[in-house]
């Protein structure tokens, strides 16, 4: 938790501003469009860290 909030002091006023509206924005979403949302967000980090590590050849 302590890193979450050490992230957040980070950030810019625009930086937290465009956090809330995208939390709002979630929350405004049924759950399965919710859930739709984040399989295709788990889908493409799987992909960028497949595509993304160092080749041992």
């Amino acid at each position: 938790m302590r890193a979450r909030i050490n992230r957040w002091a980070t950030l810019s006023p625009e930086q937290r501003e465009r956090a809330r509206e995208n939390y709002r924005r979630l929350q405004a979403m049924s759950p399965e469009e919710r859930q739709k949302l984040m399989q295709q967000r788990h889908h493409r980090r799987a992909s960028q860290a497949c595509c993304n590590s160092p080749k041992t050849e």
